[in-house]
């Protein structure tokens, strides 16, 4: 379903600087975010989560990652990006 939320779900911005970005793009109950970091230093990066209650993997290391509190707090690396898989 990840691939079909990447060409027909509807985006949502979750965060934007001159450096940082996430989107997701949400179909149906799942979808994907996306998170960039465009910076040459290491960025944290903390978004509300599209979906409330959904379990997220990193579909890049394969990582489960979990939300707080309704947010989800990822750690980017110099010129990283990540994308979250939502079940």
């Amino acid at each position: 379903q990840e691939q079909d939320a990447c060409a027909y779900g509807r985006y949502q911005e979750l965060f934007l600087t001159n450096r940082q970005y996430a989107f997701a793009r949400i179909l149906g109950d799942g979808g994907i975010v996306v998170a960039v970091n465009n910076d040459e230093q290491e960025a944290c990066v903390t978004i509300r989560e599209p979906l409330p209650g959904k379990s997220y993997q990193n579909l890049i290391t394969e990582e489960a990652v979990r939300a707080e509190n309704g947010l989800l707090s990822l750690k980017l690396g110099p010129n990283e990006s990540c994308i979250l898989a939502m079940a």
